[in-house]
């Protein structure tokens, strides 16, 4: 037999062999052999007692630790070490630390850590076990919140709320709840508005809208801005328009009549942001818009608005129907008039306080062509620069949040600054409404993160939430002493920004927060509903808005 015929030979015997009736068994090979068990485990039994307070000793299931001293491993609840007490046979004694959060539990040692359960720290704060969390969430951010009889409305950038969206009534912006989260109704009937809503404020017995929409259900030609009467429906008026076809053979007595939004006033070239009512019929609005609109029926058709336009920027004053107001943030001295420069950047946020002046803030460094440095004051008489105000120049980074308690007279500003006037403030500074600083309050130091709120309830506490998850807290008995406290985004302060003490141990919140609203103090409680744009509070699931309960003094 040659050389390539035993070859062949192997070949052919090989694939009998392979294909024949006897079954080969391959035994399987591990890709991945088993991984090394851990050193430490957590068991499944729930630690003894499940929830505590600082001070507290917990006994934890644990495997791994037998023979080991207190000192070779270092304990966690929430990332704040606590004292070992003793190991014993699957066990460990802790005592909870005083600053402890709710939060996971993890044993480090040797470099490595073995993660654990959470554990509960009780406290000051809970979510009111009334309150609807599945029945509440949103698809999107809620923006505000207000009062509407015994009920609210909340507003924002969200087409569903507790899934009670449908094609054939869709929630779009804006719903009315009551107390406890639950759905009332749309508010707004038909297809609601086309775009978000930033804010809606009491005239009177209706509701002025602004937001970034151009229309609400079959009502175009909006600008931004829209009332609504008191059931939601859109406050409408019948005006005399151009017959686009006056010569047709069919008579048609309402050919020159066409219905419209009563409130005609709006914005281009941008949105308005924030409104402010005076009680006495005029409306201030504030964005980063950079025309005023309104429609001139008498010239229009009903496909073909007449829009006067007028150029204004950020700011501008109207009365109760959208008709601009020419004495307030109006240079008469150009032709045509126009409105004052305005802020070389973005306006985030405003306010108005309870003598007419309103404040803006972003990061803008100058405002009608004055030094801002990222604040301004806005006199009520005329709409020009409060000088006076600003004195001493603003933060030295942008602001992105302000907040007025009108009962406490205090403003809080938030954002990404080191100093305000010079003084340092790591992103939270308390000011009075002359615009001088309010010594009594001194904000800690973040360990990293910034503050994106900072509001002041009505018995002076504060509520302060970010992106941080630790709080340098100031010893108010010792000035320039502070100490690393974990707060995972959420924080409750004194008015003199120290932690409220029992009212910081609840756990992760995660996300932003836009606005509240308090409601009367019952049984020693303060109950408080949070909107914004969060989907963690106390380490529970939520959907951008809570209700919870925090202790008074």
């Amino acid at each position: 037999m040659t050389h390539f015929s035993y070859i062949k030979y192997l070949v052919i015997v090989g694939f009998m062999f392979l294909f024949s009736c006897d079954k080969v068994k391959i035994e399987p090979v591990e890709t991945y052999p088993d991984p090394p068990k851990a050193l430490v485990k957590f068991l499944q039994e729930a630690p003894v007692p499940s929830i505590g307070v600082g001070g507290s000793i917990v006994t934890f299931k644990v495997q791994g630790l037998e023979n080991k001293k207190p000192n070779e491993f270092t304990f966690y609840i929430n990332q704040e070490p606590a004292e070992v007490i003793e190991v014993g046979t699957n066990t460990v004694k802790v005592k909870v630390p005083f600053t402890a959060t709710t939060g996971g539990c993890a044993i480090l040692i040797n470099g490595e850590y073995y993660f654990g359960p959470t554990f509960t720290i009780r406290g000051s704060v809970s979510i009111d076990p009334s309150f609807d969390i599945s029945g509440s969430s949103t698809n999107g951010a809620i923006n505000g919140i207000i009062p509407i009889g015994s009920e609210y409305l909340v507003y924002g950038n969200f087409t569903n709320y507790g899934n009670k969206s449908s094609e054939a009534e869709p929630i779009n912006s804006i719903v009315r709840i009551n107390a406890n989260g639950s759905f009332v109704s749309r508010f707004v009937k038909g297809q609601g508005f086309n775009g978000l809503v930033n804010d809606i404020i009491p005239v009177n017995d209706q509701y002025l809208v602004a937001g970034s929409f151009s229309k609400v259900d079959k009502m175009e030609n909006i600008n931004g801005l829209v009332r609504l009467n008191g059931d939601g429906t859109l406050d409408t008026n019948k005006v005399d328009i151009i017959d686009a076809n006056p010569d047709s053979s069919l008579y048609n007595p309402d050919a020159g009549k066409m219905m419209v939004s009563h409130f005609n006033g709006g914005v281009g070239s941008g949105e308005p942001r924030r409104l402010f009512y005076d009680g006495i019929g005029k409306i201030v609005c504030v964005g980063n818009f950079k025309t005023y609109l309104s429609t001139f029926y008498e010239r229009s058709t009903k496909d073909r608005p007449y829009l006067d336009v007028l150029d204004v920027y950020q700011i501008m004053r109207m009365d109760i129907n959208g008709a601009f107001d020419s004495t307030y943030n109006l240079d008469k001295s150009r032709t045509p008039p126009r409105g004052y420069s305005g802020g070389n950047g973005y306006v985030f946020d405003a306010i108005q306080l309870s003598n007419g002046k309103t404040i803006l803030v972003g990061n803008f460094t100058r405002f009608n062509d004055q030094a801002a440095n990222y604040i301004t004051c806005i006199e009520p008489q005329n709409g020009k620069v409060d000088a006076g105000f600003n004195s001493g120049n603003g933060a030295d980074g942008p602001i992105t949040r302000i907040t007025y308690n009108s009962v406490t007279n205090k403003i809080l500003l938030s954002g990404n600054f080191k100093t305000y006037k010079g003084v340092p403030a790591d992103g939270v500074v308390m000011i009075n409404e002359d615009g001088s600083i309010d010594p009594s309050f001194k904000f800690g130091r973040l360990g990293e993160g910034l503050v994106t709120y900072a509001g002041q309830l009505k018995d002076g506490r504060i509520i302060v939430s970010g992106t941080f998850n630790s709080y340098d807290n100031p010893d108010p008995n010792n000035p320039g002493t502070y100490e690393k406290i974990i707060r995972p985004g959420l924080m409750i302060l004194h008015p003199d920004g120290s932690l409220v003490e029992n009212c910081n141990n609840f756990g992760l919140f995660r996300g932003q927060i836009n606005s509240f609203i308090e409601f009367p103090e019952s049984l020693g409680t303060l109950p408080i509903i949070l909107v914004g744009s969060f989907d963690r509070f106390n380490g529970k699931e939520v959907g951008n808005i809570v209700k919870f309960f925090i202790k008074k003094y």
